[in-house]
């Protein structure tokens, strides 16, 4: 097994504990099919506590806010409505002067247009009922006191004691949003009946008396007819009636009634039960095919389930011999296939046609069933409260969640309300002295268990290949940075053990530049440069032997350098990569080399000016006294001969001297223009003879040179290109201001140009291609413009021509 699979394998098992241990110690707590607890018990203050809040998403975030309504009990005419943001921070509260206000009196739109719901209250005082609009975002009124109804002349007693129901808030045709409202008193035929208050207008717009007794919680609104408007649906309720009150005209109390209502309060259709003692309770569904209602009363013997079609007649009936039946709360019908019916200790499950699917009977006495959809799939579950027990039901009915209870409650104080916040469903149940809070938690995940310990083996050894991968690569750099001075003219090679490169710096493609080689992320370096055979064995024999190397040698590009290769290693001795470090001592030899030969220069220069001057002053004498000889025309050009000649060292000798840098530079202040026009002087036989040169140089442009020597420079430059295009072609010189406001200057022609194989060497001494060159011109160009304290650079292609380029500073002033 080699060293790698080695490492793969013991990943692998360190993976497989870790999963175990996580899926049976972290995972399989987390993942319960659901989570159900406790987490408030908290007693009232008082009885009148246990009926005043609700719940309400009135900033439509999603999320349930609580509104209570308190009472202050030294004070019974002062009322507040308080909002909290679960679990119990108060975030506004408003305070009224009513003599009556209840939690079922509240209604909610949003009346001023701001995407929140205002608190809508109804509340009496001196025998009239008023309402207010709350804006909770901006915390206050935005109006009160309004008048809704006054005491009717019909009312008899000192006291008037109305009771409010708030059906809901609807729209009109006006699509102006109206709260409908129930309100009745004791055996007064009027005002029991149904009003709707316009929000937008401010007042009562719409009336329907009713001599019997609204039912509370039995009215909604629905298009049983389909016409896409809703209508009003409304059920009352028998009382006792011994006859020794006046029978009263319409929908009196002597029946059960079942009022459809359209839009504008007008009576679609009535139905009513003839018997003594009954109520109904209207629940609103809607068919796959139809619109009906599936009502349910009871005779006195047996509770009945009713469905009503849209024109009131009943299509079926079904009775069980039970009193309290009442239809599941919060129960979603339209997304449903089967009503769900609560017995004393039983559950009723039919579908639409009234067939009864299954009935499942329970040890003790139901308290309450609430659905609500807890895990977010298609299917309904069941919260049944139960004397000694709370569970948790699926769709069919079968058991999914247990949980003891211990506490007594009282069936006719009992509330229970469920809203929604970040942490999962939460439930309120109130017993006969506390409230408790559940807070019921679905695990969607809980049938993917296994799977997710799967996920967990993969992840974990991933993340494994993850850290051994990131460990490598910290350990190489971490060698990069101890071996590596990080200068930009150093090369930096890193090298895996096939060859590839991992990184390379930009040093490395200048110091390997080269027609053929190209180096890039993850290519063969040994193959790139396969004609830099002393490298590329030096490589090979440090991948080979795992050792430290150090050489010096030239590259076929004519670059000295200095090769440092360090193999970087693990604990165990298995090769990671190679450090290789290339550090150019071309120009360090050669400035060497040449400050050499300047000193050499000088001393040869020297040791042959005096002896040329003493010759020169021997000719001038010879020729004197041989002025009259018959052959003098011979001598004369001897002398010519001889004179050139030593003219040609002389002016050979004071270019090395130049080279040599015998004199510094005098910088002043100097015009661009004036100095590329001297320098042009000595050339107008070519410019009158087929050179043309383009100067575009601004005449207001001022530099800080030696003129002199600049001249000398544009000169060589000049000469250079009029040699290139043999006397005849285009100069183009340019200057331009750059960011830091010194000059770029550029000098083109369209010569020969230059290879590349030549281009490295043009600027080195002795180098010239002309017939009677000294090789030294553009070397001494160069060494001026570096005396400048600017950098020359050369663009050149072979057949186009050749460019220039260098940098002047600006004036000084």
């Amino acid at each position: 097994m080699t060293p790698k699979q080695k490492t793969y394998s013991l990943l692998f098992l360190i993976a497989l504990l870790v999963s175990t241990v996580l899926y049976n110690f972290v995972l399989l707590k987390q993942l319960p099919k659901l989570s159900f607890s406790v987490t408030k018990n908290q007693p009232f203050r008082s009885p009148e506590e246990k009926q005043t809040y609700l719940f309400r998403d009135l900033n439509k975030d999603g999320i349930d806010e609580k509104v209570k309504l308190k009472t202050r009990y030294e004070d019974k005419s002062t009322f507040s409505i308080v909002v909290y943001t679960l679990p119990e921070n108060p975030i506004v509260q408003f305070n009224f002067k009513c003599s009556n206000m209840t939690i079922d009196w509240i209604a909610f739109a949003d009346v001023v247009g701001d995407s929140t719901e205002e608190i809508i209250p109804f509340y009496e005082k001196n025998d009239t009922i008023f309402c207010a609009i709350a804006d909770i975002s901006e915390s206050k009124f935005v109006e009160k006191d309004i008048f809704v109804l006054a005491k009717p002349e019909t009312i008899y007693s000192d006291t008037w004691n109305p009771l409010i129901h708030i059906l809901g808030v609807k729209q009109n045709k006006l699509s102006e949003q109206e709260v409908i409202i129930a309100i009745q008193t004791d055996y007064a035929q009027v005002p029991r009946g149904l009003f709707a208050f316009n929000l937008t207008t401010m007042e009562v717009t719409k009336s329907f008396f009713i001599g019997a007794s609204v039912s509370y919680g039995c009215t909604s609104f629905f298009d049983l007819n389909g016409d896409g408007i809703d209508e009003i649906v409304l059920s009352t309720s028998a009382t006792m009636n011994n006859g020794s009150l006046p029978k009263l005209p319409h929908f009196n109390d002597l029946k059960s009634w079942l009022i459809v209502l359209d839009n504008n309060f007008d009576t679609l259709f009535t139905k009513s039960i003839n018997k003594p003692f009954s109520s109904i309770v209207s629940d609103y569904l809607i068919g796959e095919k139809e619109n009906f209602l599936i009502s349910k009363f009871w005779d006195g013997e047996e509770s009945h389930i009713l469905k009503i079609s849209s024109n009131g007649e009943i299509v079926k009936k079904y009775s069980i011999k039970e009193r309290n039946i009442s239809f599941i709360q919060n129960f979603h019908y339209k997304n449903s296939k089967n009503i769900l019916i609560k017995g004393k200790d039983a559950l009723y499950k039919f579908d639409f046609d009234l067939n009864l699917l299954s009935k499942v009977e329970f040890k003790g006495r139901i308290i309450e069933c609430y659905s609500v959809n807890i895990d977010s799939d298609k299917e309904n579950e069941f919260i049944l409260w139960q004397e000694n027990v709370i569970e948790i039901l699926d769709d069919d009915l079968s058991l999914i969640l247990t949980l003891d209870n211990k506490v007594s409650y009282n069936p006719s104080l009992m509330k229970i309300v469920h809203t929604k916040t970040n942490n999962g469903f939460v439930f309120y149940l109130n017993s006969s002295e506390r409230v408790f809070q559940f807070i019921l938690v679905p695990n969607p995940l809980y049938d993917f268990r296994y799977l997710f310990f799967i996920g967990i083996l993969i992840a974990t050894y991933l993340l494994g290949l993850i850290l051994h991968f990131i460990l490598n690569q910290i350990f190489v750099f971490i060698h990069l940075l101890d071996n590596s001075t990080q200068e930009s003219r150093i090369g930096i090679i890193i090298l895996n053990p096939n060859k590839q490169v991992s990184f390379g710096n930009k040093s490395v493609k200048y110091l390997l530049s080269s027609t053929d080689i190209k180096i890039s992320k993850k290519s063969d370096l040994v193959k790139a440069i396969k004609k830099e055979v002393v490298f590329t064995n030096t490589i090979t024999k440090a991948l080979k032997e795992k050792i430290d190397l150090k050489e010096e040698f030239i590259l076929t590009n004519g670059k000295i350098v200095a090769v440092n290769i360090i193999p970087i290693k693990t604990p165990l001795n298995l090769l990671l990569a190679l450090y290789i470090q290339i550090d150019d001592l071309t120009d360090s030899l050669l400035n060497d080399r040449a400050k050499t030969l300047a000193h050499s220069i000088q001393k040869v220069a020297h040791e042959i000016k005096t002896p040329l001057s003493s010759v020169l002053l021997s000719l001038d004498s010879l020729e004197q006294n041989l002025s009259s000889s018959d052959n003098k025309q011979s001598t004369d050009d001897d002398f010519t001969v001889a004179r050139k000649e030593i003219d040609r060292i002389k002016k050979f000798i004071n270019g090395f001297l130049k080279f040599a840098n015998m004199s510094g530079i005098q910088l002043q202040e100097c015009n661009l223009k004036e100095i590329i026009e001297n320098s042009l002087l000595r050339f107008s036989t070519y410019l009158s003879s087929g050179i043309e040169i383009v100067i575009n140089v601004d005449e207001k442009i001022v530099v800080t040179v030696d003129s002199y020597q600049i001249e000398e420079v544009f000169q060589v430059f000049i000469e250079n290109s009029i040699d290139a295009m043999h006397g005849k072609g285009k100069i183009e010189i340019i200057a331009i201001k750059n960011e830091n406001e010194n000059i770029n200057i550029s000098i083109k022609d369209y010569g020969n140009g230059i290879s590349d194989e030549k281009l490295p060497t043009i600027f080195q001494p002795y180098m010239t291609t002309k017939k009677d060159g000294t090789g030294m011109g553009l070397a001494i160009a160069k060494k001026i413009l570096e005396d400048h304290g600017s950098k020359l650079k050369v663009k050149s292609k072979l057949g186009k021509g050749t460019e220039f380029r260098f940098e002047l500073n600006k004036s000084l002033s």
